[in-house]
């Protein structure tokens, strides 16, 4: 009898433990175990990539074109939205103009709140590591 119980019990744990180990998604579904990748892990396509990096250039240009001024705030908004979809391919492809942009967008930031040379050197950093992404990879 004592060993009938203990195996409707092992069985039982067993199959507990089962059914919480199964409880997340690993398809990439809505289940409370799914997660996005990082947009670190995400590779675009070099159609993708190119008008990403050209538009953080113009983006760029913008803010160190008026610091401080509201223009400037909101077009600071703008450089995560284009940069997160293409970073990924930047780091795997030119790991130094990768964190030459992350650079230029920490100065960026700076100019976007009125700190004049910060935006014009967060621009040039900005397009010098774009343009030589580019010159590396023309298919971009």
């Amino acid at each position: 009898m004592k060993s009938t119980i203990g195996l409707l019990l092992s069985t039982a744990l067993i199959a507990f433990g089962l059914a919480a180990c199964g409880s997340g998604d690993s398809a990439g579904g809505s289940g409370a175990g799914a997660t996005a990748p990082a947009p670190e892990e995400v590779i675009a396509p070099d159609a993708e990539v190119k008008a990403g990096l050209k538009r953080l250039r113009r983006t760029a240009a913008q803010i160190a074109a008026d610091p401080g001024s509201d223009a400037a705030k909101a077009a600071v908004t703008q450089l995560e939205p284009a940069w997160m979809p293409v970073e990924g391919t930047v780091l795997k492809n030119a790991k130094d103009e990768y964190l030459l942009i992350e650079e230029a967008l920490g100065l960026l930031e700076k100019g976007a709140e009125g700190d004049a040379a910060r935006a014009a050197l967060g621009a040039k950093t900005m397009a010098d590591a774009a343009n030589a992404y580019l010159k590396k990879f023309p298919g971009s």
